[in-house]
């Protein structure tokens, strides 16, 4: 399922490397998103999904 929410991202693509600095708002702003699809979408595998995908494609 690689690609799955970042399309653009699938295959063999040279990228250059970057440090990735996220600010402590954009962290609770994405804590609080895996929170409601977990909890108030009842999705907790789906969170779960969603979250592997952001560390597998910002912290490889």
């Amino acid at each position: 399922m690689q690609g799955m929410f970042f399309p653009h991202c699938a295959g063999s693509l040279k990228m250059d490397n970057y440090t990735v600095k996220i600010a402590t708002q954009a962290k609770t702003q994405m804590f609080e998103i895996f929170t409601y699809i977990s909890r108030t979408l009842k999705a907790p595998e789906a969170a779960d999904r969603l979250l592997g995908e952001v560390e597998k494609t910002f912290f490889p």
